[in-house]
C-alpha cells in the first residue's frame, strides 16, 4: 500500500495524457496505473494531474535599495506551493567586501529553516 494515491486525475506526463491513479511514497511518484490502494487516497476526478512548476526569479526577503522585498522565504514558498509551484530559485546578493562563500552560507541560514518548497540560489556578481 502507498502513502498516498491520487484517483481517476488526467495526468500530464512528457508522453502525452492519460487518466490513471498516481502513487506517492515519501516524496516520490511510486507508481502509475489503474485501481492503486493508499492509505491516503485524493479523488482527482475532472482535475488536471502534472508536475509542479518551477519559478527561477523571485526574491525573497532580499535587500534592495535600502528596502526588503516584501515575501518571506516563509510565505512567499508557501503562496508559490498553493499555485503549483514546487521549486523556486532566489538571489545571493554579496554586500560589498563580502566573499561569495560568505553570503552564500548567509542566504541559506535564512532559507534553510523557512522554506515549504525546494529552492535553489544563484549568485550576483559583485
Amino acid at each position: 500500500m502507498y502513502d498516498l494515491v491520487i484517483k481517476h486525475g488526467l495526468l500530464i506526463t512528457p508522453q502525452g495524457t492519460r487518466r490513471a491513479d498516481l502513487a506517492v511514497d515519501g516524496a516520490r511518484i511510486a507508481a502509475i496505473g489503474r485501481d492503486l490502494a493508499g492509505r491516503t487516497t485524493l479523488d482527482a476526478a475532472g482535475c488536471y494531474v502534472l508536475p509542479g512548476a518551477v519559478d527561477e526569479h523571485v526574491h525573497l526577503q532580499m535587500p534592495l535599495a535600502g528596502r526588503v522585498s516584501t515575501d518571506t522565504f516563509a510565505g512567499g514558498t508557501v503562496a508559490a506551493a498553493c499555485g503549483g509551484t514546487t521549486t523556486v530559485i532566489d538571489f545571493v546578493t554579496p554586500a560589498p567586501g563580502e566573499s561569495m562563500a560568505a553570503a552564500l552560507a548567509a542566504r541559506r541560514a535564512e532559507a534553510d529553516p523557512a522554506v515549504a518548497v525546494d529552492y535553489g540560489l544563484h549568485m550576483t556578481i559583485p
